[in-house]
């Protein structure tokens, strides 16, 4: 940053030639020290704009927790977890996220409510089929906005779920102030709980054009409860939190 320029004491102007008029003397100052004023808040970092492309993301340590995926961010190719735990038949998790779940699902279940498990871990692989699957379905404009490309998926992170109130039913409500349904006291319970084990819901509703996906109540993706409470307090997309992760914003420097 460029120091800030002090101002400086007027540079007395000497007579003109032949003048009897002396100048007056400056008048003497006391010598001080200048406060260090900060500088204005640093710019909090943020992702580029949602665009299609293939740039791999960065593991930070070799952790997958904030690897940020998106419609241009993608995973190296070939990537998988080191190790992955069997929750029911087809459906793994990392063993973090795998503790996690089975936690919060016993939550869940203690207020009366039930979480089912409709996907966790998808190969790269299996992620083909998913995409090619919707956009033969649907058209491949919609299996853009809601499916992500091989690659480019949380899914294959080993630590995202799609949840259901029952088994095969995905939870597609939205939390209300006046819950009615099943699936809303649902979505309710999560939007207020889930962080407490660690996970954050990828793509909240209004936000495409920060998450670069819609809507999906039913995605939520681990990163651990510290990060979770810390997504929360910023107030912003999960996306968005992990690019702060990755690239930190500078502390608030101090001038002269």
């Amino acid at each position: 940053m460029v120091p800030t320029a002090h101002a400086l004491p007027p540079t007395p102007i000497p007579p003109a030639s032949g003048s009897t008029t002396p100048s007056p003397s400056p008048s003497p100052s006391t010598s001080s020290t200048a406060t260090p004023t900060p500088s204005a808040s640093p710019t909090v970092p943020r992702p580029p704009a949602c665009a299609f492309a293939d740039v791999t993301t960065v593991l930070p340590s070799g952790a997958a927790t904030l690897a940020v995926l998106d419609t241009r961010y993608r995973l190296p190719r070939g990537w998988r977890p080191a190790a992955l735990v069997e929750l029911q038949p087809g459906k793994r998790l990392q063993p973090q996220a795998a503790r996690a779940w089975q936690q919060m699902r016993s939550a869940a279940h203690a207020a009366g409510l039930r979480l089912a498990l409709i996907s966790a871990y998808r190969s790269e692989t299996y992620q083909h089929t998913v995409f090619n699957r919707s956009a033969k379905r649907n058209g491949r404009a919609h299996a853009l906005r809601y499916v992500a490309r091989p690659g480019h998926s949380e899914h294959q992170l080993g630590l995202t779920v799609d949840l259901g109130t029952a088994a095969g039913v995905a939870l597609e409500a939205e939390p209300v102030a006046h819950p009615k349904t099943r699936a809303q006291r649902t979505a309710v319970w999560l939007a207020a709980n889930a962080a407490r084990f660690g996970w954050v819901r990828s793509y909240p509703k209004g936000m495409q054009a920060r998450t670069c996906y819609a809507s999906e109540p039913w995605h939520w993706r681990y990163v651990g409860p510290s990060l979770a409470a810390a997504q929360q307090r910023q107030r912003t997309t999960l996306r968005e939190f992990l690019w702060t992760q990755r690239f930190p914003a500078p502390a608030a420097a101090v001038v002269p």
